[in-house]
């Protein structure tokens, strides 16, 4: 665990730049999983629910996506990736 405040901000830039590194994949992988679990949940549930539940997942995950696109443009350095 870091110990000093210097150690904490490294820390926490770490973290964060981790996260947005590692989203792309979560990002096209719950879409993929929606899909899948409705196709093969497709007879046992109502087919607009499904499709409207797909329909908001992707929008968050395009949502997201862009939220992605705007850190790895920005690049953030230092104290300004704790904006983020």
């Amino acid at each position: 665990m870091p110990t000093t405040e210097a150690d904490m901000s490294n820390f926490k830039f770490r973290q964060i730049q981790v996260l947005f590194e590692q989203s792309r994949a979560a990002i096209f992988s719950s879409v993929i999983l929606a899909c899948l679990l409705v196709a093969t949940l497709w007879a046992q549930i109502e087919a607009g629910m499904a499709l409207a539940w797909i329909g908001l997942l992707t929008v968050g995950a395009l949502g997201r996506l862009l939220l992605f696109m705007a850190f790895f443009r920005a690049n953030p350095k230092g104290k300004a990736i704790l904006n983020w």
